[in-house]
């Protein structure tokens, strides 16, 4: 069986653990060894707290500071302010997402809203992104 990375990265509020929690049953019984990346320890262990699977923490993103009367137009305006507009911010945090693959030896990904842990593995790693359109665009670009 294979050894899976459930991710969580951007986003608040539990529904994002509690969707991968509601897979990560089914994938435990059928054999798959299971590690989760998380955005909030804390709020990971409010949503598992009997869970025998491993929970790390994800790599994170400080967002620069938003003006005050700042209001996103679009998905890529909430990327941008989470590390997105600069090379020099975006590649430590790709950077850490693949070691942390690596560390844990991630053989597929289930990714919920996690848009750094999909370019790190764009194209080199199997893996399923889930959540909503706003999360998930379309890939073709429509």
């Amino acid at each position: 069986m294979a050894r899976i990375l459930l991710a969580w990265e951007l986003g608040s509020g539990q529904g994002h653990v509690r969707t991968l929690a509601r897979l990560a049953e089914p994938l435990a019984a059928a054999g798959h060894e299971l590690v989760f990346a998380v955005k909030n320890l804390s709020t990971a262990a409010t949503v598992m707290p009997s869970q025998s699977w491993p929970v790390l923490q994800a790599p994170y993103y400080h967002p620069t500071a938003a003006p005050k009367d700042f209001l996103a137009a679009s998905y890529a305006d909430i990327l941008a302010i989470r590390g997105f507009a600069r090379v020099s911010d975006l590649m430590p945090m790709v950077d850490a997402w693949q070691h942390l693959i690596n560390l844990v030896g991630a053989e597929w990904i289930i990714a919920s809203h996690a848009p750094t842990l999909a370019l790190a593995t764009f194209g080199d790693l199997k893996g399923v992104r889930i959540g909503t359109g706003f999360t998930v665009p379309p890939s073709d670009g429509s």
